[in-house]
């Protein structure tokens, strides 16, 4: 039977048909289980098909015994299955493994270990933590980590204390103390933010979010200045904290860098502290809110203006735009008419946009500018269209010029802006202008081929409009 067998399971192996090999494994002939759990911890080996191949937790027996099998890479093999399969029988022997000849052996052992999740493998583990093998070493620490035991915690800070470890293997140790979070680790994690290594500052400050403790506010209220990972980690700590690191953060709004002001803003926002006084509200707003900031009023006008002259973002430059817009104060407009007249065309947009917000504040400048002759036709244009969205009846001597446009499609945006505007002064211009708009378009379209249809139909179109407009005026009086 056995020889029977024997072509089959190399065929097996050959092919790789892993269900042939689980049905081998359980095999009555300890030779063919001995062959099987060999193929399998020999394709486990091999780092591509770690995962691929799910095992049967039946089949822990004959791979344990091949633990001590004399090639390495039918250990390794041996390791990485067991810990697939997670059988905590399998701990003791794998233990053993922590001592083994081979790197790859140990630090499977060790990984394979952590899947299990044994504790009998903490004390071990932490002596592993002492490998001469920086693989292995950073492996036992990680594995620490994720087992969660408190009893790593006090080896660990004394060992990276003393200078045990280096480089990644730090990393990894600040990293599992984190995930242990036992509150003995603090001191370390505190010292680590010292550390001129953004990615250890990185690390130890996102181990502080399991380990909130006052005394590491004052190191990390300084990381909220550097790149997002690290700000974010630091501001996370400092949220567990809680209202203890309140103090350190207010102090933090005076600060030159703007995205520091803001980031602490946010997190004061967070820990639900409000200002009570009048500067600091502005100071608190100027870093947190442009919106917020903008309710106050006149009062906000001039900070928006200093944050808009020292910001070079041009997402922030936007959102200071709109917030002067709504502040609804006349202090805002001279900002706004300057951006309105700029080259750069987005800003120019912004601004309009804004004008229109502040509304009736910004109507006698924008109609005093709209007189001066300096404009360029795009930059009255958009003064006029600023004018018809906020729709005051100090505009009329604008629109009531404007039905007097060379071109049919002002003449007709005039008219409704005049509508808009309601004021009963507008109606004998309104009147004036059916009449003249007859000659009017003779001028327009003398060049032009056009038909007198078309013409008449574009007459009575203004007609209509104005009808429309003169109902609307009188209807309101």
């Amino acid at each position: 039977m056995l020889n029977i067998l024997k072509p089959d399971l190399e065929r097996i192996i050959a092919e790789n048909d892993f269900e042939g090999l689980m049905r081998a494994l359980r095999h009555r002939s300890e030779e063919v289980r001995t062959q099987a759990a060999r193929a399998v911890a020999r394709l486990k080996s091999v780092d591509g098909h770690y995962e691929r191949y799910p095992l049967d937790p039946r089949v822990a027996q004959p791979l344990a015994m091949l633990l001590h099998d004399p090639d390495p890479v039918i250990r390794l093999g041996a390791c990485r299955a067991l810990g697939e399969i997670g059988d905590a029988r399998a701990a003791a022997l794998l233990v053993e493994r922590l001592e083994d000849g081979s790197n790859t052996v140990r630090r499977a052992a060790a990984e394979a270990l952590g899947r299990i999740g044994s504790p009998e493998a903490v004390e071990p583990l932490i002596h592993a933590s002492a490998d001469k093998n920086p693989g292995v070493q950073i492996t036992a620490v990680e594995v620490l980590g994720l087992l969660g035991d408190v009893r790593a915690a006090e080896p660990l800070c004394k060992a990276a204390d003393q200078g045990y470890f280096k480089g990644d293997a730090y990393l990894a140790v600040l990293k599992s103390l984190g995930q242990i979070a036992d509150p003995q680790a603090a001191p370390l994690l505190i010292r680590a933010l010292g550390v001129k290594d953004a990615e250890v500052q990185r690390t130890a400050a996102a181990a502080l979010v399991s380990i909130p403790d006052t005394a590491a506010v004052e190191a990390l209220v300084p990381l909220l200045s550097y790149e997002n990972a690290t700000a974010s980690a630091a501001g996370e700590a400092l949220l567990k904290i809680g209202p203890p690191a309140i103090p350190a953060l207010v102090r933090r709004l005076d600060v030159p860098s703007w995205p520091l002001r803001r980031r602490v803003a946010v997190l004061l926002h967070r820990l639900g502290w409000q200002p009570d006084e009048h500067f600091p509200l502005l100071k608190y707003y100027l870093a947190r809110d442009w919106n917020g900031l903008a309710t106050l009023g006149e009062d906000a006008v001039e900070p928006l203006r200093t944050a808009l002259e020292h910001t070079r973002s041009y997402t922030v430059q936007c959102e200071l735009i709109q917030a002067l817009g709504q502040t609804h104060a006349a202090g805002a407009v001279p900002q706004l008419l300057n951006l309105l007249h700029s080259t750069e065309h987005a800003f120019s947009g912004q601004a309009a946009l804004a004008l229109a917000e502040v509304g009736e504040p910004a109507v006698e400048p924008l109609v005093k500018e709209s007189q001066n002759e300096r404009l360029s036709s795009w930059q009255r244009q958009t003064l006029l269209d600023i004018l018809r969205k906020i729709g005051d009846s100090r505009a009329t001597p604008v629109f009531v010029k404007e039905l007097e446009n060379r071109f049919h499609s002002e003449r007709m945006r005039a008219v409704v802006a005049l509508a808009d505007c309601g004021d009963a002064s507008a109606i004998n211009p309104l009147h004036t202008a059916i009449l003249n708009e007859h000659a009017a378009l003779q001028d327009e379209y003398q060049s032009r081929s056009v038909t007198p249809l078309f013409l008449k139909r574009k007459e009575k179109e203004f007609e209509e409009a104005v009808q429309e407009a003169l109902d609307r005026i009188l209807g309101r009086g």
